[in-house]
């Protein structure tokens, strides 16, 4: 009799360990996000990367004319330090300055 309740016991915990593995592999397949997601978020930062790309450019801009000269980038880029350091943060070296802005 002892045996055939260590016998029931034990499958029950087979048979819970299955399940709960069933469980927890859909559960992460529900949680991964879709190629579609992914690439929605993607667009998204890219969106938001041109908007502060923007913003940058119209502050660069010094006499308000609506096209930033490769002067004024220049001029900006060598006297602002900070903005080096920005387009570094967004993953955009600049190591010539003429080759990047043409």
């Amino acid at each position: 009799g002892l045996l055939f309740v260590f016998f029931i016991f034990f499958f029950q915990g087979a048979i819970f360990n299955v399940m709960t593995g069933i469980f927890v592999e859909k559960a992460m397949r529900a949680a991964t996000p879709t190629w579609e997601e992914q690439v929605r978020e993607k667009l998204g930062e890219d969106f938001d990367f041109e908007q502060q790309l923007l913003k940058v450019a119209r502050s660069m801009d010094e006499d308000n004319s609506g096209h930033l000269s490769f002067a004024e980038f220049q001029g900006q880029l060598s006297t602002t330090p900070h903005l080096q350091d920005w387009f570094e943060l967004h993953g955009v070296r600049i190591e010539n300055v003429q080759a990047f802005f043409t």
